[in-house]
């Protein structure tokens, strides 16, 4: 089954994403992919306490490295720093995300591919895996660059040790989302949400 996480910016999702790795781990499932936690600085004001996001790392799954992925495009300085960011800057999204970063995670997800694609012995013997994106955003769904061996991924379908996926997409992307991978094999498509009803329905289909 092909998962899709989606809801409006903040709404949680990566949280609740972190929240349901963490409990396929403790069940023997094992994630591959990519989660995108952010970095976050706190005010306090009259009481009041928000958060303000500054950054997105990346965290490669299933081995848990972390690496810098995306500054706020506002925060950018010369022109140096944005052609760094060259995919994100041509696109004009509010986060430049550093090209050398997607390369880097690109590379990752190829090695995904390749343990993956044969038997569940040359993944990991003693378990099943899911495959775990976030996220599919404007640069994969509008301008078909980005994280394009996570979209060959979703595109190829579920194989013996990867039988499920979870990806992320915002709604303002979801019919795209829809529409691109209508066809993938994974069984079926289903949208859920950040909620915890979602995620012990999520478990019980696929731990």
């Amino acid at each position: 089954m092909l998962y899709v996480l989606t809801g409006d910016i903040q709404t949680g999702k990566t949280r609740w994403l972190q929240d349901t790795i963490a409990a396929l781990e403790a069940s023997g499932v094992f994630p591959y992919g990519v989660i995108a936690p952010g970095e976050w600085i706190e005010h306090r004001e009259n009481g009041t306490v928000t958060y303000e996001k500054t950054g997105i790392d990346n965290e490669l799954l299933p081995q848990h490295d972390v690496i810098p992925f995306a500054r706020r495009a506002s925060d950018l300085g010369d022109v140096e720093e944005r052609t760094t960011c060259s995919q994100a800057h041509k696109a004009k999204l509010s986060w430049a995300i550093d090209d050398a970063a997607l390369d880097c995670v690109n590379e990752h997800l190829s090695w995904v591919a390749r343990v993956t694609e044969a038997e569940p012995a040359n993944a990991d013997a003693s378990s099943k895996g899911m495959l775990i994106i976030d996220e599919l955003g404007r640069l994969e769904l509008l301008h078909g660059g980005g994280l394009t061996n996570a979209l060959a991924l979703v595109e190829r379908g579920a194989t013996p040790a990867l039988p499920h996926a979870l990806i992320v997409v915002r709604e303002q992307l979801l019919d795209q989302a829809k529409e691109r991978f209508a066809n993938a094999p994974w069984g079926g498509m289903t949208p859920v949400f950040p909620v915890s009803e979602t995620r012990d329905e999520l478990l019980a289909h696929c731990v």
